[in-house]
């Protein structure tokens, strides 16, 4: 029998639940997909994750899963477009995080605020939803670090990063406004 062949009954066996031909599977390809992972990504760690994650997708979805094509090139497939999605995901985390700490620095490098521009500042910050208002008190005006007010929040340290950048450009943008 040829692999090709006996790699589809395998498969076939996959989407009826059977667990040694899924271990059989992973066995015989976790090499590739780990190979082609880390030709996109570079980073050990990373293509090991995107390694698991493929085998773990293969078994949840196994039942939704027509394969027409190699099983090795169906994986080495999938492994490719969680890398992409990776790679895609971290670059927008990264710009979001440098147009935050670039916010960040301005504000605190700017120049000292006249009591006009204090009193201006305080009636937007009041106009804020509640729990941006209490994010940006906490880390200006209290000097709390992001972990902490997360924690007290009861949210993400990126979620108090994406209030704090989205209270200040709001603030800023009705500040140039007037």
């Amino acid at each position: 029998m040829m692999i090709q062949e006996q790699d589809v009954k395998l498969f076939q066996l996959i989407k009826e639940g059977n667990e040694l031909a899924y271990a059989e599977i992973y066995k015989k390809y976790r090499r590739d997909v780990f190979v082609a992972a880390f030709r996109i990504l570079r980073n050990i760690h990373d293509a090991e994750d995107v390694t698991q994650e493929v085998f773990i997708t293969l078994w949840n979805k196994r039942k939704g899963i027509d394969v027409n094509v190699a099983v090795r090139a169906y994986l080495t497939r999938m492994a490719t477009n969680s890398c992409l999605n990776k790679l895609k995901h971290d670059t927008n985390l990264t710009k979001r995080n440098q147009k935050y700490s670039d916010l960040h620095a301005e504000a605190q490098s700017g120049e000292k605020p006249d009591s006009e521009q204090i009193d201006d500042i305080t009636r937007l910050m009041q106009e804020l939803p509640d729990k941006s208002r209490r994010t940006v008190e906490m880390v200006f005006i209290e000097g709390r670090p992001h972990k902490e007010v997360a924690k007290i929040v009861g949210i993400s340290v990126n979620t108090v990063k994406t209030q704090l950048y989205s209270s200040l450009k709001i603030i800023r943008n009705k500040l140039q406004l007037k």
